[in-house]
């Protein structure tokens, strides 16, 4: 059946978002959880063949090759705050903003 968002509370809404951003539907690639404190999972439709993590400066912070379409993206070195992930896959490239926290 089809929900009916009319009937949902906004935390039910947020938490529907947060899960299914629709960013996430348009590229498939899902990064979970997001705000990340350890480590994130990255899934994606399509095969993922590098991540790169860059600060919010725009300087390279990790690099692997993956060559899967799930990957674990850890965050334990990392300092709070904002970063972009930039994945290639055989569609392209897909960035995804992640804070941590």
């Amino acid at each position: 059946g089809t929900l009916d968002d009319d009937n949902l509370s906004g935390a039910d809404k947020a938490l529907i978002n947060r899960i299914y951003d629709q960013q996430s539907l348009l590229d498939g690639v899902s990064v979970f959880p997001n705000p990340v404190a350890t480590e994130a999972s990255v899934v994606s439709n399509k095969l993922i063949s590098e991540a790169a993590l860059f600060d919010v400066l725009g300087q390279l912070v990790s690099h692997e090759e993956v060559n899967a379409k799930k990957m674990q993206l850890e965050m334990y070195n990392q300092s709070a705050g904002i970063y972009f992930l930039r994945l290639k896959t055989e569609s392209g490239i897909i960035t995804r903003k992640i804070q941590k926290l």
